[in-house]
């Protein structure tokens, strides 16, 4: 599984089309071609944080703002139970996208330490979204 940003993501779906299972993540059209994908799952949330939604709820809720949920979390894992994923991507790769690859290897049975450093070996730059991270431990129980 390997994390990028929309543009990189989009170069490779159209390098290898219908050869790669994908996982968009946004709350606008910056996917992949579903078309070209061997199969493809859009996740419509926002890069939303704890921190934000404590602060500024009612204003992100009137701007139409998707909070990061337990659902979306279940839909990825769901996913990738059925087919193996070979790219996440969002819109810059770097707090989205990481915090669903570190769902989806929680759910291959790599404890939160050892997903987090996975997910940092395959995209070192990134920062996984904490409100994503923390759903993802209240599911495994922590």
């Amino acid at each position: 599984m390997i994390i990028l940003p929309y543009i990189a993501a989009k170069k490779a779906v159209e390098e290898y089309p219908n050869k790669l299972n994908v996982i968009s993540i946004s709350n606008d059209n910056a996917v992949v071609d579903p078309k070209l994908c061997l199969n493809h799952l859009h996740i419509k949330m926002d890069d939303i944080d704890t921190w934000h939604i404590e602060r500024f709820k009612k204003e992100l809720l009137e701007k139409g703002m998707i909070f990061p949920e337990k659902h979306h979390i279940e839909e990825a894992i769901k996913f990738s139970r059925k087919h193996k994923v070979h790219i996440v991507h969002c819109h810059a790769g770097l707090s989205r996208s990481p915090a669903i690859a570190y769902a989806i290897l929680r759910d291959q049975g790599l404890t939160k330490q050892a997903a987090l450093a996975k997910v940092k070996e395959i995209a070192p730059e990134s920062e996984p979204n904490a409100r994503v991270v923390k759903l993802t431990d209240e599911i495994y129980g922590e």
